[in-house]
């Protein structure tokens, strides 16, 4: 469904799927979420291991203060224990079955290493955004420059057509005065431009990666752009939006954390092996012996699990309220950026039309400046008038622009193709 062709041509040329590319690549803040993503794969891996067997060893260098001996009527007397003795131990345990424990801890590590991989994403959206305004804030600022550099040019001329009007006696030295301060008035102004321009050129430098004699040789987006429904964009959002997913996820976690909290009432039942050596007592034999076990271990404290798992179905109606007021959140977000878009859209053929008076209104004022019909000031206001028109457009033009991003960001749509 199509309800507006926009009026401006446009498009993200492979210049800013470029940028898009390197600051995915050489992005320091990326990297890092990527990192995180890595942890928490390697703790699923640890929580995997839970099904394995446990394996336990000891050894101990032990030291008495004296011996012990065993008193008896006889004419022996036999040492009980030597006062340097050695312990070792070693032990596997095999936990046979906890009442699903350890399928839920794993469930667990699953959802937070794929909270982990959505955060990973959110941060991917966020970084083309900021960007793709670089980008155009970059483009904007040499557009500015060049307006500010044809008022410049412009205000050199009416300089030097005052100062020859007044060589001729035709117009006030006031005139020639009023042009000079107006000159540099524009040569301040173009030099706080270029200043502007350096400055994004950093920033987009900063986020990509890419040096900034590079960036320099950046182009304008060209091709003609659509807009569907605003409902598409809602329906859009709500599927792709990583925020909402990382909730659905943290109720799960929540829920899962419940499940385990009631099953700390249950027993383990365990399997376990072990082998313990000492040469503690000198008559004793054998001095090492092997243990088989099988036994049900039920540990809690109180009715601690039960007050745990109350306070984990709180905290998953918590975040399902929170979820349901996020998506009201995402759909007032998309809505905003349409209706700017939009509005975007209609500054920009204001923007155009006034720029077309602005200039005749300009040409008029000229010609009668030199015919000495109106006065330096009039032909000062023209100027600037056009001046101002000219940089409405190059805001419009670039507002357009930046509105679009933003609802594609909004919608989970910016950088899809990539």
């Amino acid at each position: 469904m199509l309800i507006i062709l926009l009026l401006i041509s446009f498009a993200f040329s492979l210049d800013l799927k470029d940028l898009w590319r390197e600051a995915l690549k050489n992005n320091s803040s990326l990297k890092a979420q990527k990192r995180a993503v890595i942890s928490s794969e390697y703790e699923l891996k640890a929580y995997k291991n839970l099904y394995l067997p446990k394996f336990s060893i000891n050894y101990s260098q032990n030291y008495q203060n004296e011996k012990q001996r065993f008193d008896v009527n006889l004419p022996v007397n036999l040492e009980f224990s030597k006062r340097k003795y050695k312990v070792f131990s070693a032990s596997i345990t095999e936990l046979l079955y906890d009442f699903g424990r350890r399928e839920k801890a794993i469930g667990i590590a699953k959802e937070k290493r794929d909270i982990e991989k959505l955060k990973y994403e959110r941060k991917k959206r966020k970084l083309l955004l900021e960007v793709g305004i670089a980008y155009l804030n970059l483009l904007r600022a040499k557009g500015i420059i060049e307006i500010y550099q044809k008022e410049y040019e412009a205000v050199s001329s009416h300089y030097e057509l005052a100062k020859a009007l007044y060589e001729k006696g035709l117009v006030a030295f006031a005139d020639l005065l009023e042009a000079k301060v107006r000159l540099s008035e524009v040569k301040a102004k173009l030099e706080r431009a270029k200043s502007d321009y350096r400055i994004a050129l950093f920033n987009l430098s900063r986020l990509t990666g890419i040096s900034k004699e590079r960036l320099k040789k950046i182009k304008k987006p060209e091709i003609k752009l659509q807009l569907k429904n605003p409902e598409e964009y809602i329906k859009t959002a709500l599927k792709n939006r990583e925020e909402l997913r990382i909730y659905r996820r943290l109720i799960e976690i929540a829920k899962k954390e419940e499940s385990v909290s009631v099953r700390e009432f249950l027993p383990s039942i365990f399997l376990k092996v072990s082998y313990d050596y000492t040469d503690r007592n000198p008559i004793l034999e054998p001095k090492g012996i092997t243990t088989f076990s099988l036994g049900i271990l039920a540990s809690f404290q109180g009715v601690k699990p039960y007050y745990d798992m109350k306070a984990k179905k709180e905290v998953v109606l918590k975040l399902l309220n929170e979820l349901e007021d996020l998506k009201k959140l995402i759909e007032l977000e998309v809505k905003t950026a349409y209706e700017r878009l939009e509005n975007a859209s209609i500054r920009l053929g204001v923007a155009r039309e006034a720029l077309r008076y602005a200039r005749e209104h300009y040409r008029l004022a000229l010609g009668q400046y030199k015919n000495q019909l109106i006065s330096h000031t009039d032909l000062i206001t023209a100027e600037a008038r056009l001046t101002n028109a000219r940089k409405r457009l190059v805001l419009a033009e670039y507002e357009i622009l930046e509105s679009y991003l933003r609802l594609l960001e909004a919608s989970g749509l910016i950088g899809g193709e990539l």
